[in-house]
């Protein structure tokens, strides 16, 4: 994977409510002027600068820089920004509106049946994956070994958030979606339901598969190299 997709991929999802509300240069205005989203981006600059500059002198291959720009920009503006801070806490109007348009269980409040477990894995990318996410970026940088490890955790995370997130709405019949039953592919269906539900789920599930599975074999190698196994009839 080339370096440049991640980056690509996740600043369409940063930037696709100025697309969406084209329209109207003040909705587009709040948004590029939103205090929360220019936070974000302070601190992605900020994390750049630091990891930058503490960096380890070696470069990355580009597969490596891949992962790298996957992890600090899903910490800082997809678990961090969007899910988090718009997903469950309201913040930023303009991105809380897709989201209500996305799926409607964040629209019914963390303390409600209906919103509490969206809310509550939004919360837990917001306080948890979102600096987990951001360490393995400065991981990649200083090519520290425990970014596998921590690599293999927060991709079982994702993974897993992504079933409960999916698989809880399959089952009560896609309620709370802008589901397109009939193929219309209209264009409010081919961006919130086909584009936002079914290849966001699928990136979000099969990117940490392949990370986590490329970390564990690594580590695996690492280990037998460590500890070669003994030949049959030798002893320990």
């Amino acid at each position: 994977m080339h370096p440049i997709l991640p980056i690509y991929f996740i600043f369409s999802c940063v930037l696709a409510p100025i697309g969406l509300n084209i329209q109207d240069p003040d909705a587009i205005k709040q948004y590029l002027t939103d205090e929360w989203l220019l936070g974000s981006t302070g601190v992605l600059i900020v994390v750049l600068l630091f990891c930058t500059f503490t960096a380890n002198k070696m470069p990355l291959t580009n597969a490596e820089s891949a992962k790298a720009w996957w992890w600090l920009l899903n910490g800082v503006y997809i678990h961090g920004m969007m899910d988090g801070l718009a997903g469950a806490c309201g913040k930023i109007p303009i991105m809380v509106s897709q989201y209500h348009k996305v799926d409607k269980r964040y629209s019914y409040g963390c303390t409600t049946e209906g919103g509490a477990p969206v809310c509550v894995l939004s919360l837990t990318e917001l306080f948890l994956m979102a600096p987990l996410s951001v360490a393995i970026y400065a991981g990649y940088k200083w090519r520290s070994v425990w970014r596998r490890p921590l690599e293999i955790v927060v991709c079982v995370m994702q993974m897993t958030g992504t079933i409960f997130f999916v698989g809880a709405e399959v089952t009560t019949g896609l309620q709370n979606l802008p589901t397109d039953r009939n193929f219309d592919f209209t264009l409010d269906h081919i961006v919130y339901f086909w584009f936002a539900f079914i290849f966001c789920n699928l990136i979000w599930f099969l990117v940490p598969l392949r990370i986590l599975a490329t970390a564990f074999g690594d580590i695996n190698a690492a280990v037998q190299k460590a500890f070669p196994p003994t030949p049959p009839g030798k002893k320990k």
